[in-house]
This record gives structure tokens, sequence and C-alpha cells, in this order.
């Protein structure tokens, strides 16, 4: 019932509630560094006119590594970032910015009893493209809100952004389990009104923040919460296939994977390799865009993963990657992976592998303090 009732706050007046989210987010950097006490919510702020220009990249790295690794795409002495979080009964808000980045999530993120986070992500400027587990493609920005399963390595680039994330302990939600077999992001469009009742909600949420008191946590919580698993069962609903199909296009997929390298590969040949008609295969295959794209996009993603797996420094060739992969003219080449990636294939070289952010050292320096205090929080 909590849910509903920050939801009607909001939808009465979005654009209002989108220029709250815009004071809110610049008035940060005017707040005293009491805030905390004063707000009584576990809280956290990095803001980069503390830090000495030398360090800024460094700090925000170091803070927000419990998510994820990062590396800018530019000199990281002209790297800009900032970002501020809440604790939230056993949730974690932030709102983050950031210049353009390459980030990972990788194997060293993951926890091992299968207990990471399942997050909420709102981008309201700037965009994210990559792979998740090298082949659920990954694509955020404006126009939707996201919800993406931490307990998948992902690696991807980010444009200049401003967005928010929710963290939230993957127990608290009902259907974890097909989330994490099923879609490990699912995007819902804010012209669509699940999005859009989902994003208000979290508007209004963290516009509560600032002035919530520590007995206001659990209904803010579960609120979101409680609205964000009955749109979510009721998506995995429509979303399931019959456990046949299933099977058949999981095993498709295995076979497909297996013969990327092979240019005859057919779909005459799977319709022999599993008994079924031509009609069955498409079928099987719609949501892909069709068989073809679907073989053309593995092969893409192939590249992805070749390419930002490959070491700093090396002299991998863009071309001979492409080539490998089926692609034999360098121009279509590169139109089609920066349409399916969202960047060039010469930007995602090596972008898997940076090396990890080096600890800030030295007492006193500025920002220190705020640095630990964002990673504790982020990390739960």
């Amino acid at each position: 019932m909590h849910c509903f009732m920050v939801t009607g706050t909001l939808a009465r007046d979005a654009r209002s509630n989108d220029a709250r989210i815009t004071r809110s987010a610049t008035g940060w950097g005017r707040m005293s560094e009491d805030f905390e006490a004063r707000l009584g919510l576990p809280a956290a702020r990095l803001d980069p006119r503390q830090i000495p220009p030398e360090h800024r990249f460094d700090a925000w790295r170091e803070g927000v590594a419990p998510l994820f690794d990062c590396a800018p795409v530019t000199s990281p002495r002209s790297f800009s970032a900032s970002a501020s979080a809440y604790g939230v009964d056993g949730l974690r808000f932030a709102r983050l910015t950031f210049d353009a980045a390459r980030f990972r999530r990788w194997r060293h993120h993951l926890a091992d009893d299968g207990s990471d986070p399942i997050t909420l992500q709102l981008y309201k400027s700037g965009k994210m493209r990559g792979m998740i587990c090298n082949d659920v493609q990954m694509r955020m920005g404006p126009g939707a809100i996201s919800v993406q399963d931490f307990a998948h390595a992902y690696a991807g680039i980010g444009k200049s952004s401003e967005y928010y994330i929710v963290l939230i302990p993957r127990d608290r939600i009902t259907p974890r389990g097909q989330v994490y077999r099923m879609r490990p992001l699912l995007s819902l469009g804010l012209d669509q009104p699940a999005g859009r009742i989902l994003s208000n909600t979290l508007s209004t949420v963290w516009n509560e923040l600032p002035s919530a008191r520590p007995q206001d946590a659990p209904v803010l919580a579960e609120g979101l919460v409680a609205l964000l698993n009955a749109l979510l069962t009721h998506e995995m609903r429509y979303q399931t296939h019959p456990a046949a199909q299933l099977a058949t296009r999981e095993a498709m997929d295995a076979y497909i994977r297996e013969n990327l390298h092979r240019g005859d590969l057919i779909p005459d040949e799977l319709c022999r390799k599993f008994g079924c008609s031509r009609a069955t295969l498409y079928r099987l295959f719609k949501d892909d865009g069709g068989f073809h794209t679907y073989l053309r996009d593995q092969r893409l993603i192939n590249c992805f993963r070749e390419l930002c797996g490959a070491s700093p420094g090396t002299r991998l060739l863009v071309r001979t990657v492409a080539e490998k992969w089926g692609f034999r003219d360098s121009a279509r080449f590169s139109r089609l992976f920066k349409t399916r990636f969202g960047h060039s294939p010469s930007e995602a070289l090596g972008s898997a592998t940076e090396p990890p952010a080096a600890r800030i050292g030295g007492r006193g320096q500025a920002g220190d303090v705020n640095v630990q205090r964002l990673r504790d929080l982020l990390a739960g």
C-alpha cells in the first residue's frame, strides 16, 4: 500500500519532481560536512571540489570499487565525477555522475555465495553500452528504467552520464531466480505505464531521503521493493517460454556458439539437427530479430569479447579479429559494431583488462574520509 501512496504523489506532477531531483543533486555541493548527522540516515558524498585535481579520478574509482572497476576514456587529470549515497533499511541508493569511462564488474566483485544485489538504474543523461556474461547486450540510457542482476559479470563503456542506482538485497526480490536465469537486464520504457510508475516512485523516494528520519527508512524501502516485485512478477509471467521450447532454444544456442567460426552455418542445418521446421526455427528466434540477425550478433559478441580481453598495449589488429569471425568488410564491421555496442571497435580494445585502482595514500589528503565512507556504504 505504501508504494501506491508514493507513486500517486509524483504522478500528479512528474515535471516538478524531475526539477526537484535536479535541485537536490546540485545542492549536495553546498551542503556542510555535518549533513549526515542532520538527516539521520547513513550517507556519503564525494565532492570533486574537495579533492586535488590529480587525485580526483583515483578518489572516485576507489569510492565505487565495491561495484565495479573503471578507467577513464581520456586523461585521468581531466576526469570529473561525483557520488552521493544513502543507506535505507538494507537498500543502498546512490547518484553517480562521471565523464566517459570504461567499466567492468568482474569475478572478484561477485559474491561466492551468490548474494550479489539486484539493482534498479535510472539514467537522467548519458548512456551505457556493453555486454553481460559475454552474451547479453547491455544498453541503458534515458527513456527507460532498468533492472540489472549484479550476480553476472559485465564490461562496457559509459558516456558522460548522470544516473541513479538502487542496490537491493536479492533475498528481497521475489522472482530473483527468474531474473538470474532469464533476464539479467530488463529495461522498462518510460513511455509504458510500468516504466513510468517505477521511475516516478524511485524519484519520489530519492527526494525524501535528505529529510528522512531513521524511522522512515522501512516505509521508503518497502514501498519501492513491493512495487518492483509486483512489476517483475508480472513481466516474468509473460516472458516465460514453455519448457520444451526453452530447452530446444538453449540447445540451439549452444550449437551455434560451437560453430560460429564456420561460414556455412545455415538454418537448414539446424532444422535437420534438431528435427524442426523452418517456421519453428524462425519462431524461436523471432525475439532476436530472426536467425540471421542472431547469428550476426553472436559473431559481433565474440569480436567484442576478444577485443575487450586484449591486454593493454597489445598489437592485436581490429581487422584480424573481424575477419576471424567472418566480417570481411572493415567499414561495415565498424558500423555494425558501433550500432550494436554504442562505441567503436578501437574503443573496446583492452577495455576489460584495466589495472585495478590504486589506493589513495597519505594522511590528511583531501577526500580520504569521504572516499572510505562511500566505499563502505556501497559495499553494504
